[in-house]
């Protein structure tokens, strides 16, 4: 099989599972924030939302 045919099929079953995980990451509060951070304000202080440990504690 020729290299060209393998990448054509190669991109058209990664190119759905690239886009689920665009439209996943963009609709997160921290990627929103991060954009409103830099590009709305340009303030560079994003104020990210810390994820839940469930009450443990992170190694040190």
């Amino acid at each position: 099989m020729s290299q060209p045919r393998r990448g054509r099929r190669y991109a058209r079953r990664a190119a759905p599972a690239g886009l689920a995980l665009t439209r996943t990451t963009i609709r997160t509060p921290d990627f929103l924030e991060g954009v409103r951070a830099a590009l709305v304000y340009k303030d560079r202080t994003p104020t990210w939302r810390r994820a839940s440990l469930g009450g443990r504690t992170l190694p040190s």
